[in-house]
């Protein structure tokens, strides 16, 4: 079960034609769903009518006994009670609560240090009646939360509204998966109260104890964001703070509010290093799932799923591209995980390296979801790419279904890279004999090791590449000896070793190995070189797109891939891993019809073959 918990404050009840709006916004909402309210406007009011003075703290009310009274009239009286017969009237079945009907939420009585806030009440989400709730829900009916609590011992306690809400989200995640909305007057949280074009897209841990620190979010707004975190903390999958809900009535399903771009503010203030990626998957797996695409799946951190329109007689497209990032780098003007706009670019990082990619393929696959088109289509954005891992598109390629060609997004300014060259870190051992220097005695590792770097200086390999010319072979590291006069038995050397098509990695290495007297030990032969024919259909329809052909100088996962590739995204390969990378939004947008248009243009001479 999918629940919606969102609260709304006291600048929404006060206003009629605001608290109207969001009424017939909520009841039209499908699904289970949650509503907890404050008031706080209101009681201030009656308060002052009553002579009975209002002390506030940081966004919190002290309540002494004369003010407990007020808030229970009007919390647990009148304003949640017209809330309540609006929304049956609305065709909405809401029953009103406070912490004390049905023993719904208990809470202990705050201490009175630092503060003495007087009947103020801290609720655990370990006591909440989740049994009664989901009872409630499973039949329908949707509890309406006013901003009241009980210590079980016969007293009422007024208790923060968003807290309130924080605490019922966290107990009922638990059961099901929860989200979690804080709706006010405003758009959301503000840089800059008097701009409203001035609202933060995604607020990460430390950027809040920034604003904080800074003064800019303080009063009222403090609760909110503090009982958010705790929320997520503790379980519920999202938490917004907005001035509207999005309304299902339309289509009949809970709709997601994220664009592309949006989708990248998420990714870019979720941190994805490699090996670490299992809260982007997560991210992308509600996205896919939210937008309509119903056989969405996850492996490992991976998370892929097939089109609609899906015909076993037509070869296979993947669209791939990654969702981990390298660790950022320090000494920039942004915050690596805070996405920020500026001057029409995006800044954060993996905005460029390959969030811009991940966003416009999903998009694509999304939008071509259940369109007849000559390819099957088939999305995987996969893991630990940076770093070659073998948890990434290497694990995932034997779940999925046989491939005939792929896409793989990385930022090529959505140019089409056919080529590229595979990659070994060689380590060498070249052996000798120990002996004193002064006496000529031994067998010196470092002269071996030196001839042999020599041979691998000039190595000339009988094929050579049509595409990517020949192998290249760089020694960038060398270590022998460990005192001046005597002679090394050994000598340590790395070679850089640039594969490509006319052998594989392991052959190089062979070829290799003939040639030197050392012992040489690849790494790793995973990362193997790449080669589109220019008459391949996918480079053929880059070509019809008006996308100019290259080899590309750097690695990317179609190294990792048994299959034609074409390498193409939107962004600057000289942006990657810089401080400061960003994303220019337009790139984006430009982006998505062109994957669209390549993947309509590619011409199949024949179906496959059964």
């Amino acid at each position: 079960m999918k629940i919606e918990v969102i609260k709304i404050g006291g600048n929404i009840i006060d206003d009629e034609e605001a608290l109207s709006n969001f009424l017939k916004a909520f009841a039209q909402k499908n699904g289970a769903k949650v509503l907890v309210h404050g008031g706080g406007k209101l009681a201030t009011r009656l308060a002052a009518q009553l002579d009975i003075e209002t002390k506030m703290i940081d966004g919190r009310r002290i309540t002494d006994d004369a003010m407990l009274d007020v808030v229970t009239m009007v919390y647990g009286g009148l304003t949640n009670k017209q809330i309540v017969a609006r929304l049956n009237a609305l065709g909405c079945t809401a029953i009103g609560l406070s912490g004390a009907d049905g023993n719904a939420m208990p809470a202990t009585l705050r201490k009175k240090e630092p503060i003495d806030y007087g009947w103020v009440g801290d609720p655990d989400s370990n006591g909440v009646n989740v049994a009664l709730l989901m009872s409630l829900l499973e039949q329908g009916v949707t509890p309406v939360f006013c901003a009241l609590t009980h210590d079980g011992k016969g007293h009422l306690l007024n208790t923060n509204a968003d807290t309130i809400a924080s605490t019922v989200a966290t107990a009922l995640a638990k059961k099901a998966d929860v989200s979690l909305t804080f709706c006010f007057e405003q758009r959301g949280v503000m840089r800059d109260i008097n701009n409203p074009d001035s609202v933060i897209p995604v607020i990460t841990p430390a950027l809040f104890n920034q604003l904080k620190a800074d003064g800019i979010v303080s009063k009222g707004m403090l609760p909110k964001l503090q009982n958010a975190f705790d929320a997520l903390k503790k379980g519920v999958k999202e938490v917004r703070i907005s001035e509207t809900i999005v309304s299902s009535a339309d289509n009949g399903s809970n709709t997601t509010p994220h664009t592309p771009i949006q989708l990248l503010e998420r990714l870019i203030a979720t941190p994805s290093l490699s090996r670490q990626e299992e809260a982007t998957a997560a991210v992308i797996y509600e996205y896919l799932a939210d937008n309509g695409i119903d056989n969405v799946r996850r492996y490992k951190n991976n998370v892929w799923a097939r089109a609609a329109a899906w015909d076993d007689h037509k070869p296979t497209l993947l669209l791939n591209s990654h969702h981990d990032t390298v660790r950022p780098w320090t000494g920039g003007h942004y915050d690596p995980f805070t996405p920020t706009h500026a001057d029409g670019r995006l800044y954060g990082r993996g905005s460029n390296d390959a969030g811009a990619s991940v966003v416009s393929l999903i998009t694509t696959f999304i939008n071509l979801y259940h369109e007849p088109l000559p390819v099957n289509l088939l999305l995987a954005i996969t893991a630990e790419e940076e770093v070659t891992g073998a948890n990434g598109i290497r694990a995932l390629l034997p779940e999925l279904p046989d491939i005939d060609m792929a896409i793989v997004g990385e930022p090529t300014q959505m140019q089409g890279a056919i080529a590229e060259r595979g990659l070994m870190v060689v380590d060498g051992t070249a052996h000798g004999k120990a002996g004193h220097a002064a006496r000529n005695e031994g067998v010196n590792a470092l002269y071996k090791a030196l001839d042999d770097i020599a041979k691998l200086r000039t190595f000339q390999p009988e094929k050579v590449s049509d595409t990517l010319g020949p192998i290249k072979v760089s020694v960038t590291q060398i270590e022998a000896g460990s005192q001046h006069n005597v002679v090394p038995d050994t000598c340590h050397f790395v070679c850089d070793v640039r594969t490509t098509d006319a052998y594989t990695n392991e052959e190089t290495l062979a070829l290799l190995q003939a040639l030197t007297d050392a012992d040489l030990k690849a790494r790793s032969t995973h990362i193997r070189a790449s080669v589109l024919n220019e008459e391949h259909p996918l480079a053929r329809a880059a070509k019809a797109c008006g996308r100019n052909l290259f080899i590309s100088p750097t690695t990317s996962d179609m190294s990792q891939m048994p299959f034609p590739s074409l390498k193409i995204g939107p962004g600057d390969s000289a942006r990657s891993h810089t401080v400061d990378e960003y994303i220019c939004e337009d790139e984006i947008t430009a982006a998505i019809p062109l994957y669209e248009q390549l993947i309509r243009r590619i011409s199949i001479g024949s179906p496959r073959k059964t």
